[in-house]
């Protein structure tokens, strides 16, 4: 009995001690939390940056980093400096409008990890967000050449020139649309596939009811 006591007071920590802050469950829950808030962050930022970009142009020039430590820059972004500066980077130097996909993913991975659940297919998500990173800026940078808004960013903007010499714009045209048809089709095959069905089962019915 008093081996028995011994080996239960070895093992429970005093009544007095707290358990440890920094655990791993808080940890990860902190991180979720973070993510979440960081996506909140951006989507925000980015919608502001389409009617702030013109203003801020000029304080985030390269190296843009600077307006994270100059308190004496002003700019018109609702998420200050920070927002500022992620979006510039984000929509003008990268991805355009399609950055606007990017919050998405960012709360997708923070809601997994808070909740210590798949409750998002992050891989699946993760793919055709990498697709659209690549699709959606050179196709708005197609659609729209000459708009002074960064539309495609930086990316749409090297793919657009390289390929409209490749193959033409009128080539251009054809491999974005083609691949955006082929796309949907593949992606919402199986309800076009039921919807097709449903056609042929209804006009048998009518056809039958004659």
């Amino acid at each position: 009995m008093a081996k028995q006591k011994a080996t239960l007071n070895k093992n429970t920590p005093p009544e007095n001690e707290l358990p440890p802050f920094f655990t791993i469950s808080r940890i990860k829950r902190f991180s979720g939390v973070f993510l979440i808030l960081l996506s909140i962050i951006l989507l925000i930022a980015f919608i502001s940056y389409c009617f702030s970009w013109k203003e801020d142009q000029g304080n985030v020039v390269d190296p843009s980093w600077k307006i994270l430590w100059s308190q004496d820059e002003n700019v018109n972004n609702l998420m200050g400096r920070l927002g500022a500066f992620l979006s510039h980077f984000f929509m003008y130097n990268l991805f355009g409008i399609g950055s606007f996909i990017l919050p998405y993913l960012v709360f997708t991975f923070g809601v997994n990890i808070t909740f210590s659940k798949r409750i998002f297919p992050l891989l699946k998500i993760s793919l055709n967000i990498a697709l659209g990173l690549i699709i959606i800026p050179l196709f708005a940078k197609y659609l729209f050449p000459n708009i002074d808004f960064p539309i495609g960013g930086g990316m749409g903007k090297m793919l657009y020139q390289w390929l409209s010499t490749l193959i033409g714009i009128v080539g251009l045209g054809i491999v974005l649309f083609g691949g955006l048809s082929s796309y949907f089709i593949w992606k919402f095959r199986k309800s076009l596939y039921t919807a097709w069905k449903n056609y042929q089962i209804k006009a048998e019915k009518e056809r039958l009811e004659r």
